[in-house]
């Protein structure tokens, strides 16, 4: 009787063990959940929304720290989980480009005091790929002198006339839209809106009406997204813009301020977020390098909120 029972242990622990071991494949390998903690991919995704990110779309990354407890990122307990001290340098199999408008989640590259894959998670959208040159305009983003369409589900700051609020609010109650982050000065009131949601908005408003960009004129530039191979006559204006990948792929060797070119070792890509008044992306992080880069957010498995519980008509839909 105790053997059989022993027995029995025993095959159930082997599928434990079996079922475990399984589980960190998958994880480690193909597909990771992330759970969204802030708004700056609203309303594309949401404070609360658990994603399902899959890790082959760009090509498998494989572990760089091979000391870290299993199904832990980089604390356990309130302690860090890994050490440093065994690190694998950057592979990527089956390597694929980022394509437009994917929402993507990578590591911090500014974090150089950790691993590459130790570093904090972001997810944002790419607006701009390897090769590329963009220029931003106010609220206008060009990509290689194309006009590029915003995403539906941006968030910006409009504004409208203070003497027009009880009409237009009734208009946006009409809707059932929620204004956010509403503020008011003597002569405008401001709320941060979606794209799709403004237009709804001016559709049903006459043009004296209209809502507008709080902002007519907003900070503008433009730049080179570095490709693998792709040389750059470094100058005055732009070496500020690409010092800090430089120095990541040459390390402190090498004088950057000596060098009149450079050759770049990998592709690079340019982030922002739907929500660009509540972001981390490219704006504050630069260019982001192939080697950050983790996976496409491809499925909202489930969604919640303090405020509204469960968010069942979320589950299972695709990221846009």
């Amino acid at each position: 009787m105790f053997q059989k029972k022993a027995q029995i242990l025993n095959w159930w622990g082997k599928v434990f063990l079996i079922a475990l071991l399984i589980v960190f494949i998958v994880r480690a390998f193909f597909i990771q959940s992330y759970t969204v903690s802030s708004s700056q991919m609203e309303t594309a995704l949401l404070r609360g929304d658990r994603v399902l990110v899959n890790k082959v779309s760009y090509g498998i990354r494989m572990p760089m720290t091979l000391l870290s407890i299993p199904f832990t990122f980089d604390k356990f307990l309130g302690f860090k989980s890994y050490s440093g001290l065994v690190q694998l340098g950057y592979h990527r199999l089956f390597s694929k480009m980022v394509d437009r408008n994917d929402v993507v989640l990578f590591n911090n590259p500014l974090e150089s005091d950790k691993p590459l894959d130790k570093r904090s998670l972001y997810l944002s959208r790419c607006v701009a790929v390897a090769g590329d040159t963009i220029i931003v305009k106010g609220s206008d983003f060009y990509v290689n002198g194309i006009k590029s369409v915003s995403s539906p589900d941006l968030l910006q700051s409009f504004r409208f006339e203070r003497s027009s609020k009880d009409t237009i609010l009734a208009v946006v109650n009409s809707l059932k839209i929620s204004p956010r982050d509403i503020s008011m000065d003597s002569l405008s009131v401001y709320s941060t809106l979606s794209r799709y949601e403004v237009f709804l908005i001016n559709q049903k408003l006459p043009d004296s009406l209209q809502l507008k960009l709080s902002i007519q004129e907003l900070l503008s530039y433009d730049l080179i997204i570095p490709e693998a191979g792709m040389t750059i006559a470094l100058t005055e204006f732009n070496r500020p813009l690409y010092n800090q990948i430089i120095n990541d792929e040459v390390g402190e060797a090498v004088k950057i301020e000596d060098l009149k070119s450079y050759t770049f070792l990998y592709n690079y890509y340019w982030f922002l977020s739907d929500n660009a008044d509540d972001a981390i992306d490219s704006r504050s992080l630069g260019f982001i390098s192939e080697k950050n880069i983790i996976g496409k957010a491809s499925v909202i498995w489930y969604s919640s909120s303090d405020e509204d519980g469960s968010r069942w008509n979320r589950l299972f839909s695709w990221v846009k």
